[in-house]
């Protein structure tokens, strides 16, 4: 169940099925469980923005695998942590543990490896290096590529990420069409979300009123369909928004009374 919850981005939920999980496997002695259990409650509090309780459980992953029986997932958690080294900017804490891991892989083909590229990327677009965050994710989107093709949306709406940093609009569109295509296809809603979001932003951002409509409304069957009234909400707020600032009251009215059941 707790997995379930989790690739429904129901972080909260899932956390509460993965502690219930973590703390039957220790009174088990089940220690397949109490592992899988403890990284899932490391990257719950990660998405849930509780980044010591992140680090603190990732700690608790790595004191508990095998680095060369569960290097895949060894990887994972020590991504986790740095990336909730990057999310308190401490930067430095962040780039040695990408940097470490980097030295740990035998083979450069190892769709793991893309997973530190892509995240290191991130990084040195967050302090602006961004040559170095490119290079990383060309890394990241090559071996997903060739070996990990199901992850490639991954690389490129976080390579659009960066573009869009730099206000190159028309690069980054090419690349979110791409990897937005690719999301939903392998249905990573996490994605799919994440570089419809980042079309509103770059739409916003050049006035492109239509296509802001369509993606607030692509965003919104999404929450409907999990039954995330709380998006719901906000996006049925903000496309209202939309249609009133662009002198669009007819519409808006039409959209509040098809939705009124969620206001």
């Amino acid at each position: 169940m707790g997995l379930c919850k989790l690739n429904e981005l129901l972080y909260a939920e899932a956390l509460e099925f993965f502690n219930k999980a973590y703390f039957l496997s220790k009174i088990n002695k089940d220690l397949y469980t109490q592992k899988h259990s403890v990284y899932n409650i490391s990257l719950c509090h990660r998405k849930l923005h509780k980044f010591d309780e992140s680090i603190e459980y990732a700690d608790k992953y790595l004191a508990l695998c095998n680095k060369s029986e569960d290097f895949f997932n060894y990887v994972y958690a020590n991504v986790v942590k740095a990336n909730c080294y990057r999310d308190l900017k401490k930067i430095e804490d962040a780039e040695k543990i990408y940097i470490s891991l980097l030295d740990e892989f035998s083979s450069l083909n190892e769709p793991s490896l893309a997973y530190v590229y892509d995240n290191l990327g991130l990084l040195y677009a967050d302090i602006e290096e961004y040559a170095k965050a490119a290079e990383s994710l060309d890394f990241s989107q090559k071996i997903r590529t060739e070996t990990d093709f199901t992850n490639l949306d991954k690389s490129l709406i976080d390579k659009a990420s960066i573009l869009i940093k730099q206000k190159r609009y028309s690069e980054a569109l090419i690349l979110l069409n791409l990897g937005i295509d690719l999301a939903t296809k392998f249905n990573d809603i996490e994605y799919e979300l994440k570089g419809y979001y980042m079309l509103i932003e770059i739409n916003s951002e050049i006035g492109a009123t239509t296509e802001l409509e369509t993606t607030y409304i692509k965003i919104l069957k999404i929450a409907e369909e999990k039954n995330d009234y709380k998006s719901i909400s906000v996006i049925c707020n903000k496309l209202c928004l939309m249609y009133l600032n662009n002198n669009m009251a007819d519409k808006a009215i039409e959209f509040l009374k098809s939705h009124s059941m969620y206001k």
